[in-house]
């Protein structure tokens, strides 16, 4: 049980998605066989309840297969791994690293071009792609007991490396600047000092309520999840000014470093 905490469940349905999308993805290519027997069997009934070719039917079809596929890693997580209570999904003797890698090269982001009106196909961020080689190569093959060799964990390591070039020269290429600065962008403080002069001038309970709890976040420099689990046992007094001690943290989740108050 302590085990399975290690990961938090946010992050464990995340894998789980990337998982559904890549079952969808083996039974739509040419590595279908990949997938176990058992799994294939299930996706072929899905299939032959929806006989729609038009684009919803064909959604309807992938959504259903996410939904089954979904539905039983979620039980599988719970049984011993690599026991025979749980379901056959993939055939590890045909699972390599190659066809994790083809799938990752096949993910794009669609985007809408906010000066032509056009959708565009890029590639994903550099910690997308992380994300789906630990779903894929750690989450999924630790949940049904599978080993991989030093050779494949190296190749693994090298292929992304590969992905990471590639899309940088990619991104360099487009020279788009919401494209180099990925992830969320930093609150400037002449935002900040606008924001709070809205917010005074607003001056109702809620805009009292959110200007102190913007303030909070700014001063501290955490995040807004942090910010929301201040509690008093939280504060203490530091010098001159107040201090909040954070015990769990996104990027400290299980508080092994220097637990120091901010101001």
């Amino acid at each position: 049980e302590m085990a399975n905490k290690a990961t938090t469940d946010i992050t464990k349905n995340g894998y789980r998605d990337i998982v559904t999308d890549f079952c969808v993805w083996l039974y739509d290519s040419d590595d279908e066989l990949t997938l176990a027997a058992d799994a294939r069997a299930s996706f072929n009934e899905i299939d032959a309840q929806h006989n729609d070719t038009t684009t919803k039917g064909k959604k309807a079809r992938s959504d259903a297969i996410r939904q089954q596929v979904k539905e039983w890693l979620i039980v599988d997580e719970k049984e011993q791994a690599g026991s025979a209570a749980q379901h056959c999904l993939i055939d590890f003797g045909r699972y390599k690293p190659e066809t994790v890698v083809r799938y990752m090269c096949s993910r794009r982001k669609v985007s809408t071009n906010q000066e032509t009106g056009q959708k565009e196909e890029r590639n994903l961020g550099k910690s997308r792609y992380s994300v789906m080689r630990t779903a894929l190569m750690t989450y999924l093959t630790g949940l049904y007991d599978h080993d991989w060799t030093a050779k494949q964990l190296k190749y693994m390591a090298q292929a992304l490396k590969g992905i990471g070039k590639v899309t940088a020269a990619a991104t360099q290429n487009k020279g788009r600047q919401k494209d180099m600065e990925p992830g969320k962008k930093a609150m400037s403080f002449e935002l900040f000092e606008k924001t709070n002069i809205w917010l005074i001038e607003q001056g109702d309970r809620s805009a009292v309520f959110a200007r102190a709890y913007l303030c909070k976040t700014w001063t501290l420099a955490c995040r807004s999840d942090s910010t929301q689990s201040i509690k008093t046992a939280d504060l203490q007094w530091s010098g001159d000014a107040s201090g909040v001690v954070f015990a769990h943290q996104k990027n400290d989740q299980d508080g092994s470093r220097a637990r120091k108050p901010r101001h």
